[in-house]
């Protein structure tokens, strides 16, 4: 949908719906585009994370129906060139967004300290993972292929995908095929992209690499938990910090333990 404040067109949203992940719950991520990117198809825009994307954009999704504005604010700061035009890229937070956001060494450390429920499992390390390996990644093929053809760039990402989770899963032989057929579609691209060929040179050295790597991939999906001795350890660990045992270790000699 196009965003408008009334008076000038500000933008562009494109919204993501259910968008998936290894790592996190599936969410919705919403990416706003600026006036700049329709009319400058080959200029590299800088873009802005930012979370609880959906109080970002639009007031029937926003907590208490009032957006933070961030269209307006960003359209306005850029006409006065106080920054360059951006991108900003909205992750919906869900059920989980305590223990997403905290970092996993805060929580242990500090709120689990004070006793608070979700100190117990704390996903913000896979959160960082969602962000970096799949939610980053999707943007910049936005800022790619898909400015010049967006069908051919969805065919290339779910095709990425696929390889991703077939190497993630132990299946190398079927992800060798996948990924001759991902080498054949980026050289058959007919687009005016002016990086086109370094983005085909980077294809054929994915495609060397993982067939050169191909006896020392992990599959992943097979692994084991650590669960069980990482929750051990930071037992032992916070018993011997407890000020009521005989047997205490000193900042310095817990420190070197771990």
């Amino acid at each position: 949908m196009t965003l408008n404040n009334g008076i000038l067109d500000i933008g562009e949203i494109r919204r993501h719906l259910d968008f998936g992940s290894r790592y996190v719950e599936a969410r919705t991520v919403e990416v706003w585009l600026p006036r700049a990117y329709a009319a400058e198809p080959d200029r590299r825009f800088p873009v802005v994370y930012m979370q609880d994307g959906q109080n970002l954009f639009d007031p029937a999704a926003s907590f208490g129906g009032v957006t933070w504005g961030v269209p307006e604010v960003v359209s306005r700061i850029i006409e006065k060139a106080e920054i360059r035009p951006v991108i900003v890229v909205g992750i919906w937070n869900t059920r989980h967004r305590g223990t997403e956001y905290l970092p996993k060494t805060a929580v242990h450390t500090e709120i689990g300290q004070a006793g608070m429920a979700f100190a117990n499992n704390p996903v913000a390390d896979d959160y960082l993972r969602f962000m970096a390996e799949e939610v980053k990644p999707f943007v910049d093929a936005l800022r790619g292929v898909a400015h010049h053809d967006e069908t051919k760039s969805a065919e290339l990402r779910k095709s990425l995908e696929r390889i991703k989770w077939l190497l993630w899963h132990g299946n190398l032989q079927r992800a060798l095929a996948v990924i001759e057929d991902f080498e054949e579609d980026v050289d058959d691209l007919d687009v005016d992209y002016p990086n086109l060929r370094k983005f085909a040179r980077t294809a054929h050295e994915f495609a060397v690499y993982i067939t050169s790597n191909a006896g020392s991939l992990i599959n992943y999906g097979e692994r084991i938990s650590s669960c069980l001795a990482e929750s051990t350890v930071t037992a032992v660990i916070s018993k011997r910090f407890a000020k009521r045992q005989q047997m205490q270790w000193t900042p310095r000699g817990g420190n070197a333990s771990v």
